[in-house]
């Protein structure tokens, strides 16, 4: 999420099976290196979890701003939580059609 990479993350949510019943995993992507720079787990699919892999990623790479954030078209991602934090940090939301 720096500005002399590309600029551009995704993030996504899949979910586990554990012996304790289903684990959600929240992902952000950088594009440019491919590596995992914020994660949160969570027993619900919520848009708390989805903002708090976005905040763990603006953190590790020094809160950026003009980033491009392509996720699903999930209720996390249209969140009212989640706009407001992308606004605040002036990161691009860019959402799939599907």
């Amino acid at each position: 999420m720096s500005r002399t990479r590309s600029g551009q993350v995704t993030g996504d949510i899949t979910y586990l099976c554990t012996d304790e019943g289903w684990l959600y995993l929240a992902v952000v992507i950088e594009l440019w290196s491919h590596a995992v720079i914020g994660w949160s787990m969570s027993s619900r699919m919520t848009a708390q979890c989805a903002s708090d892999v976005l905040q763990m990623a603006l953190w590790r790479r020094k809160r950026p701003e003009n980033v491009i954030v392509y996720t699903n078209r999930g209720g996390q991602y249209c969140s009212a939580e989640y706009q407001v934090l992308l606004k605040r940090h002036n990161l691009c939301g860019s959402m799939s059609a599907y």
